[in-house]
């Protein structure tokens, strides 16, 4: 508006809202410039905002980062031979459910199971957004052995892990759902029992 004069040692004091994207808060901050325009005695002048008067640096917000991931692994027993019993060379058969918790994406979001002779297939998920449950990227088989047939289960657990974009990573121990013992090895609040396979 051209009616508005700014005198000499004078301030006027704007605000502006902005609201934060999930870029945001994957980032970690927003950083932005104003540029404020206005016309002299001498003309046009401008100047862009800054940290203090004197600089022009642009505006850095934090923004609070809470990470988080869940997986949940179930064995099912399948009787190769079909003979109605446990033998050696039948298969235990995985599934894995994982669930971004937290509030920042994730990404190259892998399943290691460190136990011999567990082949876990699918994935990476190369990117998983907060609150979204992946059922289907990751499968995995472990073939029976005498042991296994004379301990009478098998028992195991897988590792997941994820990147968020500031380079954290993130990771959680296996939990079978179907044990209720419910331990919670990492102390994030949510279990981490082992998956017994009978």
């Amino acid at each position: 508006n051209g009616d508005m004069i700014l005198d000499l040692d004078e301030t006027w004091v704007y605000v502006q809202d902005y609201t934060i994207t999930q870029d945001d808060i994957n980032a970690g901050n927003v950083i932005n410039t104003a540029t404020v325009n206005g016309t002299g005695i001498a003309g046009p002048v401008s100047d862009l905002s800054g940290a203090t008067i004197n600089d022009d640096n642009a505006t850095e917000t934090s923004i609070c980062q809470i990470s988080g991931l869940s997986l949940e692994k179930t064995g099912v027993f399948e009787d190769v031979d079909g003979n109605g019993s446990g033998n050696e060379g039948d298969m235990i058969s995985y599934t894995f459910f994982v669930t971004n918790t937290g509030l920042v994406t994730l990404y190259d979001v892998q399943i290691e199971d460190p136990l011999p002779g567990v082949v876990v297939v699918g994935g990476p998920i190369a990117q998983l957004d907060p609150g979204v449950t992946d059922m289907t990227t990751f499968t995995a088989t472990y073939t029976i052995t005498e042991a296994d047939v004379l301990e009478g289960e098998f028992q195991n657990q897988a590792i997941g892990s994820g990147i968020t974009l500031t380079g954290e990573l993130v990771e959680d121990t296996s939990d079978d759902p179907n044990n209720l013992t419910n331990v919670d090895i990492n102390g994030d609040g949510d279990p981490d029992d082992v998956t017994v396979t009978i």
